[in-house]
């Protein structure tokens, strides 16, 4: 049902384009994001017809952009009244073409900047892992690659359906026309969501990672009949973007998809680890309760309401992720910001003794980026002076001796926290020279800017933990 009516909204938006299409140039239009399948209609207008532009990584670019430039040079013997291609093919000759055609570029809104990879890519598992998962001195300077980044500026994938996605480079030209595929006006929330309650056929947890709503798109577009989707809001707020694809959704589906809200949690929902985390808390820090945060509501809204949020509730978040990986349940990240000397290393240090108390065979490491060598020793010292002595932190200003005695107690499982800077874990090619066959629990960037300047260098490094824990 939602094919068919996808494949009606491109019948209609061809026909749309043909009564504003100016009459001085042949129009040529640029799909992005669009299955092949679904254009098939329309295969005599198909501009790289017999060119070998698809896989990406197999074709021969030159002589891709060679063809595609002859054909449009020969304008005078193109018959159809109109043409179209890919995205990534006109990436390849992309400040050329307006000189010959009217160009209008049509991008699939029920997405929102990643798309299926289709057969674009000839083993998409192997190039997310070799090129999207590797750092920039990591990746093989071969054609393929070369090829793959040229087009697309990141994929991801989703475990749950077993898929991949790529994200294109942006285009922007002021002799191009844009369009959205599907020509839906705005839903709000009230519109979204059914008040009445059926039986739910899938839930979903929408939160700011893409990969969860691209996970409800290949649900809904691999089912038939009347479906009942039940939709958690990990941010407690529906954004614009969400809303909008959300009430795409369902007026794609002719209404027999419906969404109803799960209500959200109370915030004083009573924690069920709460008289361990304070026999953490009191034994090593001599307090024996937890200080609330004042925390704006929702900055990215321009909100600045402010909540009071206890440091045990974000404790407990923590905890309940890492549990949900190391026990191969789906887990999200959670990013925490505070002011200064609000107490927010109790709030990893307290989950990095708990998980190691609460899994003894798994012994999980807890790994915290750092950037300052004498914060790191301030905060081990700290920790040491209260008792516990499984913190140590690797560094350049350690002797070689003094830094094999620390990894060989990681290797042992006498550390629950190790305390790492930026340029120790770059410098490691592989994360097993720094902590052997341990599996890490948490790895907690201390200090959000870490991820602004080190960006890519680090990506693979931190997702080898996230592997490790299974």
């Amino acid at each position: 049902m939602l094919i068919g009516k996808i494949e009606q909204e491109i019948s209609k938006l061809i026909a749309r384009l043909s009564d504003i299409i100016s009459s001085s140039k042949k129009p040529l239009i640029v799909f992005k994001g669009v299955d092949r399948m679904l254009l098939e209609e329309y295969q005599a207008q198909y501009f790289c017809q017999g060119m070998d532009t698809f896989p990406i990584d197999k074709a021969d670019f030159n002589e891709c952009s060679r063809r595609i430039l002859g054909k449009a040079t020969n304008i005078l013997e193109l018959t159809e009244p109109f043409y179209w291609m890919f995205f990534e093919e006109f990436l390849l000759v992309k400040d050329t073409l307006d000189l010959f055609f009217d160009l209008h570029i049509i991008t699939n809104n029920l997405y929102n900047g990643f798309y299926p990879v289709d057969n674009h890519l000839s083993d998409p598992k192997s190039s997310y892992q070799e090129i999207f998962l590797e750092d920039d001195q990591s990746i093989n300077n071969n054609t393929s690659s070369e090829n793959i980044l040229n087009i697309y500026g990141g994929m991801t994938y989703s475990a749950a359906t077993d898929s991949y996605y790529v994200r294109p480079h942006e285009y922007e030209s002021n002799s191009a026309r844009y369009h959205d595929l599907f020509d839906f006006g705005n839903y709000d929330k009230a519109q979204v969501f059914s008040l009445e309650t059926s039986d739910v056929s899938q839930s979903f947890e929408l939160f700011d990672d893409e990969t969860a709503f691209l996970d409800l798109i290949h649900y809904v577009l691999h089912r038939q009949g009347k479906q009942t989707i039940e939709v958690a809001l990990a941010d407690e707020r529906l954004s614009p973007n969400l809303t909008y694809r959300l009430g795409l959704i369902k007026w794609l589906s002719g209404e027999e998809i419906s969404f109803i809200q799960r209500q959200e949690e109370q915030k004083n929902e009573p924690i069920s680890n709460s008289q361990e985390y304070l026999r953490y808390l009191e034994k090593y820090w001599g307090y024996t309760s937890f200080k609330n945060l004042e925390m704006y509501k929702d900055i990215r809204q321009g909100d600045k309401t402010i909540d009071l949020v206890s440091q045990e509730k974000i404790i407990d978040t923590i905890v309940s992720q890492a549990c949900n990986a190391l026990d191969e349940a789906d887990f999200r990240d959670v990013y925490i910001t505070s002011s200064t000397g609000s107490g927010k290393s109790i709030m990893f240090q307290i989950p990095a003794l708990y998980l190691s108390n609460k899994y003894p065979d798994k012994k999980p490491l807890t790994l915290i980026i750092s950037p300052l060598i004498g914060l790191m020793n301030d905060q081990v010292d700290s920790l040491s002076a209260r008792g516990i002595k499984s913190a140590k932190s690797v560094h350049s200003n350690l002797t070689p001796q003094k830094r094999e005695e620390i990894i060989q107690s990681v290797v042992n499982g006498e550390v629950d926290m190790l305390y790492l800077s930026p340029e120790t874990l770059q410098n490691r090619s592989d994360i097993k020279t720094l902590i052997g066959e341990r599996q890490v629990g948490l790895v907690i960037i201390d200090e959000a800017h870490i991820v602004t300047t080190w960006g890519k260098k680090l990506q693979s490094r931190l997702l080898v933990p996230r592997d490790l824990s299974g």
